[in-house]
């Protein structure tokens, strides 16, 4: 997976690589994004260009405790480079790189 930048969490553990996972990566036309979460709560995915443009706001309500997927389809038509995925949730937040292809 690509690299994940954690940026905050009240958990005492940096769940980094049990947070957030994107794929493919490098994608071409569709993502799925797992969030992994310890307790009820919202997420929200933001996907960002690299001139800081918001491209893909999602937000989903997880009623379970686990994983919560994020399917994103037809992205054929962004530009190839580089994005960046913020997650969201009530205690944490990331940012993750991935490549459109």
């Amino acid at each position: 997976f690509a690299a994940l930048q954690y940026l905050s969490s009240d958990e005492k553990e940096n769940p980094i690589d049990q947070f957030i996972k994107a794929f493919p990566n490098p994608f071409v036309d569709q993502l799925k994004i797992e969030v992994f979460i310890h307790e009820k709560q919202d997420i929200r995915i933001e996907i960002f260009d690299m001139n800081g443009k918001l491209i893909i706001d999602r937000t989903k309500k997880s009623n379970k405790i686990g994983c919560t997927s994020f399917n994103i389809p037809n992205l054929e038509n962004l530009s190839p480079g580089l994005y960046f995925i913020k997650t969201i949730t009530d205690k944490n937040t990331a940012i993750q790189k991935i490549i459109k292809k």
